[in-house]
């Protein structure tokens, strides 16, 4: 009826080991060693203690599990994990078998690319099962979002369910120049999600949504999407005082209205400059990736306005984009020249005014941009892309 020690010291060059939660794989043939000790209760493995593996691709330092009979996690530490991306200690624990695991991460630095790429299947939990719920921590100095991403002095919590879906998340870093700050908690009101980004170019970049922004002020509200599931939101996003540098998309539209005159704002910046962009928007959260759609959309810079409405894919990655270009200085000229300036915010002859209608679509590493010149234009898209709405705020609610 006692337990039984069992000590462990293998040669692990003929193993292949990978563990996705930190990105990396020992190949076969690649030089490593284990030691652990164990106890048995019975038939089974309750405890291992002392466990230590050492190779080029992965080392874990003073390791320590403790499991249930049946095999359920109950605890876990490492004093060190090292990998080319990871560079962090851990620990974790559960109160009893039906609470949630608590995991405490800390360290230089950790990779989250495996759980931020969207490409996990429904369901995929390594169990074949019902998914575990956790109450993660985080504490460390850098936090690799992808290859040649990251954001710095990160401090985070992440609540999951058994279904797999993020309850509450919290995260305070530093991102380019400036301070990152997501709130997301389903219940709370008048807003689920907040999230505001002072540098909003190097935000977008590190998430892998545009690598194309310069500086600039984000700020996200959302709230639950009506008849959506529970990680799905809907609601605005706004972002002043940006540019965009060197943007293929950007650079295909624009020489296609092959406007005189569009880009004498750059000089040797090569950079676009915007006052201010606003949408509403709905985020359908996938495992697979996720479908964002933006509705009345408007940017106005001081030599270019756009409206856009369409949807960007990440399961399919592709995009679909229209709306309408026009030079915001043509606005301006014309209602500085009409007595009766409401002529062209209710529908008078703008007469002259160039404009025209885009399409952006395919894949979005490279979508295909269509234009089509117009010399009239309808005068909502003027006042949206003035900033002017009707019926005033329209946050979805």
């Amino acid at each position: 009826g006692g337990a039984d020690r069992l000590d462990v010291t293998a040669n692990m060059r003929e193993a292949e080991i990978t563990i996705p939660e930190l990105n990396v794989t020992k190949s076969k043939g690649q030089p490593a060693t284990l030691t652990l000790s164990g106890r048995v209760e019975g038939e089974a493995l309750t405890a291992i203690m002392g466990l230590n593996l050492r190779s080029d691709a992965l080392t874990l330092n003073g390791g320590r599990i403790g499991l249930t009979p049946s095999g359920r996690l109950m605890s876990a530490s490492f004093d060190a994990i090292r990998t080319d991306t990871n560079t962090a200690r851990l620990k974790a624990e559960r109160e009893n078998t039906s609470t949630p695991l608590k995991i405490l991460i800390t360290g230089e630095q950790f990779d989250a690319t495996p759980f931020l790429d969207g490409d996990r299947d429904e369901g995929e939990d390594g169990t074949g099962g019902e998914k575990d719920s956790y109450r993660i921590n985080l504490e460390v100095d850098r936090l690799i979002t992808g290859p040649g991403r990251s954001i710095n002095t990160v401090l985070a919590y992440l609540e999951t369910n058994s279904a797999g879906h993020t309850t509450r998340l919290e995260m305070d870093a530093l991102v380019g120049s400036g301070a990152l700050q997501v709130r997301y908690d389903p219940g709370q009101q008048p807003f689920s999600l907040r999230l505001e980004a002072e540098d909003a170019g190097a935000t977008l970049k590190a998430f892998g949504l545009y690598d194309y922004m310069v500086k600039g002020r984000l700020v996200i509200l959302g709230q639950p999407m009506r008849q959506g599931a529970i990680e799905d939101v809907q609601g605005r996003a706004t972002i002043t005082d940006f540019s965009i540098s060197e943007a293929p998309i950007l650079a295909k539209l624009f020489n296609a209205l092959s406007i005189s005159g569009l880009f004498d704002m750059l000089g040797n910046s090569n950079n676009l400059s915007f006052t201010r962009l606003e949408s509403d928007f709905t985020w359908v959260n996938d495992p697979r990736g996720g479908i964002y759609t933006f509705n009345d959309g408007a940017v106005r810079g001081n030599s270019m306005g756009l409206t856009f409405s369409g949807a960007i894919n990440q399961q399919t990655k592709t995009t679909d984009i229209t709306g309408t270009a026009v030079p915001v200085s043509a606005i301006n000229s014309i209602i500085s020249r009409i007595p009766l300036i409401g002529d062209i915010l209710t529908g008078g002859d703008g007469g002259g005014l160039i404009a025209a209608t885009f399409t952006l679509s395919g894949p979005s590493d490279d979508p295909v941009a269509s234009v089509n010149l117009l010399s009239v234009l309808a005068p909502g898209i003027i006042r949206r892309i003035l900033f002017e709405r009707e019926g005033g705020d329209t946050t979805q609610t």
